[in-house]
């Protein structure tokens, strides 16, 4: 917010000092970045500045009068020749989004970063209009750009360090060629909008391994009911409330409203991970157009890239992929770390969290969140111990087995102090972590049942009833959704706070300095 183009060694300090938000100082002289720090959003910019110069030595070059010597006539078509021949050595591999992960968008090709001028990269963005270089892409047919610009969309939409520049911009972004006038509605589809349904449909992806099975179809029709088919009110449709059905066709859009009928509420099993991959794939192409390069060329963008220069490539991985392989009986050490440090920033939440580019300003102290750990901490005691116990004791001990002894099952008395370790520190309704911790009303229904059972459980007097209670197949599907539910309480409410806290800046560090 501060200009200081103008300034002198005097002037600038106090400018800086007297703005409202830390001002991050980018220099455009010093050493070339080192091919691996670049990203695509580096390799757009540069490539975007190459494709100007390009158009500005074109009209440049051509001759005053309408006739063109034979020497003039020769050098361009050596040019284009090596312009066409240097086309060809390389070109970037398209990724799919049915995979919403940063790490997986593939790497630039050392090839392209040798044919690509990178120190462009550096330039003001203030040069050329969105237009040129829109048009310029679509005339001449280059997949590399097209695909670069998508790639560099899908870097800063799920990197939720940059995330934050890209909504400000396209909050307020107005473009009379890209506003869509639907003329069902009379309402105008906007970029926020657009990439409001975009993000829904990564988390709806990101997060299916952690949704219980019982929900993904409720889940999947809010979104679907939200932006895509029309609901009836009575007697009458109403349309959606930000209406993007334009997007596919309408094929594609029945399909998916046969999916989400009343009769099909009892197929849960057709509610797939990608049931919505054609309308993601839609928006990102509509998205990577007009308002993700007036983005790249904007100052928001100067902004985010001196905001984060110098840190480590951003890592994620969905909670129900670590959180499974982190309580699997063969444990993965990834899988684990990854689970410890979303369990360390839980213990230390605090009720108003300070991130991002203002994560250096010392604000007022907050109280850390009471039981903000707990729902986790349980879920992992629940899969990692407890439910294995409940399951031998179900394998081991058959109630018909007479050489046993009835007062003493096999594993009886181990799945016994786990389950007084479950109640004296997750499931007591009097000093249990569960009861501070903030979960949905299906978290609360299957913990009420938990509950309910060992309650059941202790007025048994005989420890062969005990055991039955304690082991049979009611037991452990409650525990197995208890535990299902508290993950995605947490995957819902906490993990996108977990991506955006120095937390997770440290642990991608440290997979920096482990991949070496």
């Amino acid at each position: 917010s501060a200009n200081v183009h103008k300034g002198t060694i005097f002037t600038v300090p106090k400018m800086i000092a007297e703005a409202k938000r830390p001002t991050v100082l980018v220099f455009s002289t010093g050493q070339d970045t080192s091919h691996s720090k670049v990203n695509y959003i580096d390799f757009s910019i540069a490539m975007m500045h190459q494709l100007h110069g390009q158009t500005n030595s074109a009209i440049s070059n051509m001759p005053l009068q309408l006739g063109t010597s034979k020497d003039h006539q020769a050098k361009q078509e050596v040019k284009s020749e090596q312009h066409d021949s240097g086309s060809e050595e390389w070109q970037l591999e398209h990724h799919g989004l049915d995979s919403i992960n940063p790490a997986n968008v593939p790497a630039i090709p050392p090839c392209a970063l040798e044919s690509v001028e990178m120190h462009l990269a550096k330039r003001g963005s203030g040069l050329f209009s969105v237009g040129a270089i829109s048009s310029l892409a679509a005339k001449t047919g280059m997949d590399n750009f097209r695909l670069s610009i998508r790639h560099a969309f899908v870097t800063c939409a799920l990197d939720g360090r940059r995330l934050p520049f890209l909504s400000r911009f396209l909050s307020t972004f107005t473009s009379d060629e890209y506003e869509v006038l639907n003329t069902q509605d009379d309402q105008k589809t906007t970029a926020s909008v657009e990439l409001m349904f975009f993000l829904e449909l990564t988390s709806f992806v990101e997060l299916y391994g952690a949704t219980p099975q019982s929900r993904r179809f409720d889940i999947g029709k809010r979104i679907a009911f939200k932006f895509l088919l029309p609901c009836k009110i009575g007697s009458r449709k109403e349309n959606p409330m930000f209406d993007l059905s334009h997007l596919c066709s309408e094929s594609t859009l029945e399909d998916l409203r046969r999916k989400f009928t009343e009769e099909s509420e009892q197929e849960l099993d057709s509610i797939g991970r990608n049931i919505f991959l054609p309308y993601q794939e839609a928006v990102a192409e509509k998205l990577c157009g007009t308002p993700f390069i007036s983005f790249l060329i904007s100052d928001e963008c100067s902004r985010m890239r001196g905001y984060l220069r110098n840190t480590s490539p951003y890592r994620t991985v969905s909670p129900g992929d670590f959180f499974f392989h982190a309580v699997a009986d063969e444990s993965n050490t990834h899988a684990a770390n990854h689970l410890l440090y979303n369990i360390v920033f839980l213990l230390c939440q605090r009720e108003r969290e300070i991130c991002g580019e203002n994560d250096d300003i010392v604000g007022e102290k907050t109280n850390r969140v009471q039981g903000a750990a707990g729902g986790m901490c349980c879920a992992v005691f629940l899969k990692k111990r407890l439910l294995r116990l409940v399951k031998a004791v179900d394998c081991d001990f058959d109630g018909s087995d007479e050489e046993e002894s009835p007062e003493m099952p096999v594993g009886f008395n181990d799945l016994k102090h786990a389950f007084v370790q479950a109640w004296d520190m997750f499931l007591s309704p009097e000093g249990g972590a569960l009861q501070w911790t903030s979960t949905s009303n299906e978290t609360d229904y299957h913990l009420e049942k938990a509950r309910n059972l060992l309650k059941k459980a202790k007025q048994e007097k005989e420890p062969i009833s005990v055991a039955q209670i304690l082991s049979n197949v009611e037991m452990q599907q409650t525990l197995e959704s208890l535990a299902e539910n508290l993950l995605y309480d947490y995957s819902v409410d906490s993990y996108t706070k977990f991506r955006e806290h120095p937390f997770h800046e440290w642990m991608c560090s440290e997979i920096k300095l482990s991949s070496g």
